[in-house]
């Protein structure tokens, strides 16, 4: 009796097992599928959400999990569809219509859900925030950098689409003083007793209702709150976001920063890491940098590093270094013609950006130096970075 039962109890496992390997294959492959989207559109976990897994009920694939995008779900649907793979989508995305306001002076941002998580960045007062989970003691967001972390809900003002909607439609202002300011609750006072807050460099606040008293506006923080504060350390959004590019604003944060302490995942001119510091020094001049030092490397225009400076031009071709210079001075259109440069075709050129385009912001100048192989169109390409020097950026 005991032989017949182990036979019998053999017999069911491997019959499990044939029916558990036949219907592995698929799910197998899906998965691997899966991953291989993953690596495609989503690597970075600091910047995307893309956790996914396939469930096989008698032969019936399913695919679960969390995107952070709608785009997301439909690469990875779309994928296994390609690979002849027919799986039911349970996959949920996160929303993309729930909003926060930073609302106090800096926010730290965290891994976990959790006051012990290492903290990851930072984000100022004014800062718009998408919310992706609203439950619980800490809120999971995105940042406008992309970087997706966990902020306590006591630091957040929530808002539904249509209140981020009238807020991005309003006037608003930017504080753009490199050391923090306070905030009054009157404009005739500097008592301790009546401060209502401080503000960094890049905190966003609204207009209050009152006019300017004693060189003080009215302003109107995330939470309602108002208070008074120096009018010369606001501009206006619209100002701020269309600045030329300026590396001198840039380095003077940067600069002022000095004696700061360095706070690891800090990001605002009271205390920032490395990459905090250029994100924090590029941001006054209206330009949003990746978070990490690893992502900042990544974007932008990769260089070579030669530098040519335009006296050396000026040898070959010395009336048009003089009319690149002139036109330089009264931020106007310059396009040489064609002239020899060390044996290859050399043009120096101006243009002045009419739309923002990612790299450069309505009027900013774009200036440089090609230098191209005779006939051929092609070659090295250099831009310059003052008003004596180009520095190569391109090999066609």
């Amino acid at each position: 009796m005991r032989i017949a039962r182990t036979i019998f109890t053999l017999g069911l496992a491997a019959l499990l097992w044939q029916q558990g390997t036949a219907a592995c294959p698929a799910a197998t492959r899906a998965t691997e599928i899966l991953a291989q989207v993953k690596q495609r559109e989503a690597p970075d976990k600091r910047q995307d959400i893309f956790e996914l897994t396939v469930s096989d009920s008698d032969g019936v694939l399913t695919v679960g999990g969390t995107c952070s995008e709608a785009s997301l779900r439909d690469a990875a649907m779309a994928a296994l569809a390609a690979a002849g793979i027919d799986a039911a989508d349970a996959i949920t995305v996160l929303p993309s219509d729930r909003w926060a306001l930073v609302r106090i002076p800096v926010a730290s941002l965290r891994t976990g859900g959790r006051h012990a998580a290492e903290m990851a960045t930072q984000a100022v007062m004014g800062t718009p925030l998408r919310v992706l989970d609203n439950s619980g003691e800490f809120i999971h967001v995105q940042t406008p950098d992309g970087y997706i972390a966990y902020v306590p809900s006591s630091s957040l003002t929530k808002l539904t689409d249509a209140q981020m909607a009238a807020w991005r439609g309003a006037p608003r202002l930017v504080v753009t003083a490199p050391w923090e300011i306070k905030v009054f609750d009157a404009p005739d006072t500097r008592s301790l007793r009546h401060v209502v807050t401080d503000l960094v460099n890049g905190s966003i606040v609204e207009p209050g209702g009152a006019t300017e008293q004693n060189g003080r506006i009215n302003i109107k923080l995330p939470d309602g709150r108002t208070g008074w504060a120096e009018a010369s350390a606001f501009a206006p959004i619209a100002e701020w976001a269309s600045q030329p590019f300026n590396p001198d604003l840039i380095l003077d944060i940067a600069y002022a920063t000095l004696g700061a302490p360095y706070l690891w995942g800090g990001t605002s001119t009271k205390a920032p890491d490395c990459s905090g510091l250029a994100k924090v020094s590029y941001l006054a001049n209206g330009r949003i940098l990746m978070r990490d030092a690893s992502q900042q490397a990544t974007t932008g225009t990769r260089i070579d590093g030669e530098i040519i400076s335009l006296k050396a031009v000026e040898r070959y071709a010395p009336w048009q270094a003089e009319e690149f210079r002139k036109s330089l001075a009264e931020r106007r259109t310059y396009h040489s013609g064609r002239f020899d440069f060390r044996g290859y075709d050399g043009t120096l050129w101006i243009e002045i950006a009419d739309k923002d385009d990612g790299y450069y912001r309505k009027g900013d100048i774009k200036a440089g130096l090609s230098k191209e192989y005779r006939g051929c169109g092609n070659g090295y390409y250099y831009l310059l970075i003052d008003d004596e020097h180009f520095i190569g950026v391109d090999i066609d």
